[in-house]
């Protein structure tokens, strides 16, 4: 399946304040993408006129987040974003086939801020290895 990319619509101007500094971002269809904030992330959708004047929803805090994933919503390939709160996933963004591979790169980013929120602690390492605190 292809879907065509908009061309009213430039997900990094529209979305990239919401999160801060982007640390990742997973690309979906129709030009849709997740942005990956320190703290929080934000799904730009794109893709159709009837969604140029929708307001963007606010950002997720890692906080809220239960876990991310890829999954299926009937025979699309989706990032599931289950919210610490809820039992169901949420899916969040359609990927095309080839973009399946790429977005698990940007999962583990996704999953180690995650974690780290729900520890309570500092911002998860982006290299993976934590920095040891001193009393």
């Amino acid at each position: 399946m292809v879907i065509a990319r908009s061309s009213i619509c430039d997900p990094g101007a529209t979305c990239a304040s919401d999160v801060g500094n982007v640390v990742a971002r997973i690309e979906g269809a129709a030009g849709s993408a997740v942005l990956v904030g320190l703290d929080r992330l934000t799904v730009c959708r794109c893709g159709g006129p009837s969604l140029v004047r929708r307001i963007p929803r606010a950002p997720w805090s890692y906080a809220d987040l239960g876990d991310v994933a890829i999954g299926s919503y009937g025979s699309l390939p989706v990032i599931l974003l289950r919210l610490s709160h809820t039992s169901e996933p949420l899916p969040i963004l359609i990927l095309e086939r080839g973009q399946v591979g790429p977005a698990l790169d940007g999962l583990v980013t996704l999953r180690r801020l995650i974690a780290a929120a729900s520890r309570g602690g500092a911002k998860a390492p982006i290299g993976g290895v934590a920095a040891r605190r001193t009393a």
